[in-house]
């Protein structure tokens, strides 16, 4: 009922308002003020971890990008951002100098595939299902990406081996999910790019994210971006220019410093002839198909190519080779960690360019590190010790984390999905990932200067399952289990029949064991993981039936060094 009509009927004929008309124009109107306050009309809904994108995205435009890089194979002691002698993290020091560096922080396992899964689920092995590379995660455990997804985010993920092949479940919750690997590597001099399909150099990497940001970013969306470089990963071939920085130990010199424009300049042709060549590269792939041997067809003695030698079967040469050899894998190591490092320093910039910075949160870790010959053992997989567990961790988010921080308190992997959401204002819903002490925690509070961590938390460590008796000369079968608390440090397996104890304060690189002199700690922190194993069991966490490698895997990742 409009009261514009009501006056019209109360009107007198000389156009004049009576005086009741107004008496009772008055108590309408103050009866219709007091109905709208009392129903207000229904308040739109909120979005929910399971909203369509579209729908949560419109509701959700405070939300923030998200960007989660992972270098692989980096060890945390051989970056110049942790302290390390020679300048190799020079760009990643610029990164945790505007944001916060974890100092203890861990990979649960020394595996690419299974440590990536649990930066993505908040869970390790035992609830994920991955317990090595070449099987896929479990169908029921929801990932990261999926949950940004239905949160209205733009997904998309840039990988550089082929460990992380889409089909193990790692591409779930990606809108794009880019693997290219079978790119020409171009002079190996210059970039340093490792031959065959499977594997891309950072440059490439690089180069791929910059593309897609620029053709394919939906404006209109938050964007989580996964990033994957391989480049500090066995075998080392870094570009010429950082192999000479740090030839002989070498801390580099101006002229060999100098020489990265000059290096540059030649990369980014060489981009570009890769880029002009690729098409045609294409075009070709069915000829050369069509002109192979056909199966069982006999092959002319001068015409067969020579086998290119695998990473596996490189490190077996390296190892055959001696002390000398050795002793130069850390020079070449430092020498891929600083190139993967420029290219981050370039990626950085392209995000800058791009928008994304001051409402970005950006997370640096690495899947694991490598040995380097301590313990005996050249690169990673198959021990727990503290050279492949301890991980970087640096995080980013400009006007929210006070720039400079540094937190001492143990934490791990786990802790990346809990984090990362908790900092974009988004609740993990508890079907998501464990809560502690099966799945990470949110270290949101630490970063943002609400909490303090706890320097006694379990960190709970597994081994990737081997079903071999020996690897490389070491025995080893089955799994491995391992806790950390305080300064203690306790790891068994029965397939191996070891059980080790370490005092990580007064023992830092774990040359002692205690298990002889301390049995009833030992014996104590056997009893916690054994507890923390029987909850998985109890929550059904347990993987189902352990997976079989196909063969067509296994060879491609023994090519990558990896045996089993």
């Amino acid at each position: 009922m409009h009261l514009n009509l009501l006056f019209a009927a109360w009107r007198g004929p000389v156009g004049r308002t009576s005086i009741a008309a107004v008496v009772f124009l008055t108590a309408l109107a103050a009866l219709a003020t007091a109905c709208s306050r009392a129903e207000p009309p229904p308040a739109e809904p909120e979005a929910t971890p399971f909203s369509s994108p579209s729908a949560a995205a419109a509701k959700k435009p405070e939300l923030p990008n998200i960007v989660l890089i992972s270098v692989d194979t980096l060890r945390r002691d051989h970056m110049s951002v942790y302290g390390y002698e020679r300048e190799t993290t020079p760009e990643l020091a610029k990164l945790a100098g505007d944001g916060a560096r974890f100092d203890t922080a861990y990979a649960h396992t020394a595996t690419t595939g299974p440590s990536h899964a649990t930066m993505l689920t908040a869970r390790l092995p035992i609830g994920h299902g991955i317990d090595r590379n070449g099987v896929a995660l479990r169908k029921d455990v929801r990932t990261l990406p999926e949950i940004l997804k239905a949160e209205g985010y733009q997904t998309a993920a840039f990988i550089s081996s082929y460990v992380l092949l889409g089909k193990f479940g790692y591409e779930r919750g990606f809108e794009e999910y880019d693997i290219e690997l079978d790119q020409d590597p171009g002079d190996r001099e210059l970039t340093g790019c490792a031959e065959g399909k499977l594997e891309r150099c950072a440059d490439q990497t690089v180069d791929a994210v910059a593309g897609w940001l620029e053709k394919d970013r939906d404006p209109n969306r938050p964007l989580f971006l996964f990033i994957h470089l391989f480049d500090p990963h066995s075998g080392y071939f870094a570009p010429a220019a950082f192999r000479e920085k740090f030839a002989g130990g070498a801390e580099g010199t101006a002229e060999a410093d100098g020489e990265h424009g000059e290096r540059d300049e030649a990369r980014e042709k060489k981009r570009e002839q890769r880029r002009e060549k690729r098409q045609a590269k294409r075009e070709a792939l069915a000829k050369q198909q069509a002109q192979a041997p056909q199966p069982g067809a006999s092959v002319p003695t001068d015409e067969k190519p020579k086998r290119k030698r695998t990473t596996a079967e490189r490190l077996a040469k390296l190892k055959k080779g001696g002390l000398a050899r050795m002793k130069s894998m850390p020079e070449q190591y430092d020498a891929e960690i600083a190139f993967a490092d420029h290219e981050l320093g370039r990626l950085l910039r392209v995000f800058d360019e791009n928008g994304l910075r001051s409402d970005t949160i950006v997370m640096m870790t690495a899947d694991h590190g490598e040995a380097l010959g301590a313990h005996g053992v050249l690169t990673h997989g198959y021990v727990l010790f503290e050279e492949v567990l301890r991980v970087p961790l640096l995080v980013r988010y400009p006007e929210k984390i006070e720039p400079g921080i540094v937190i001492e308190e143990p934490v791990g992997l786990f802790d990346v999905m809990p984090t990362l959401l908790d900092l974009a204002g988004l609740e993990n819903d508890p079907r998501d990932a464990e809560a502690p002490p099966l799945g990470g925690r949110s270290l949101a509070g630490a970063l943002l200067g609400r909490d303090a961590l706890d320097a006694e938390r379990p960190i709970y460590l597994q081994r990737r399952h081997y079903a071999t008796e020996k690897v490389l000369g070491r025995r080893v079968k089955g799994d491995a289990f391992g806790v950390r608390v305080g300064r203690w440090k306790y790891v068994e397996s029965e397939g191996d029949g070891t059980r080790e104890l370490y005092d990580l304060e007064a023992d830092p690189l774990e040359e002692k064991n205690l298990i002889e002199e301390m049995p009833e700690r030992a014996d104590e922190m056997a009893k916690q993981l054994a507890t923390w194993r029987a909850a998985h069991a109890e929550k059904g966490a347990v993987a189902p039936p352990r997976q079989e490698v196909s063969e067509g895997d296994r060879e491609k990742l023994r090519a990558l060094g990896y045996v089993d």
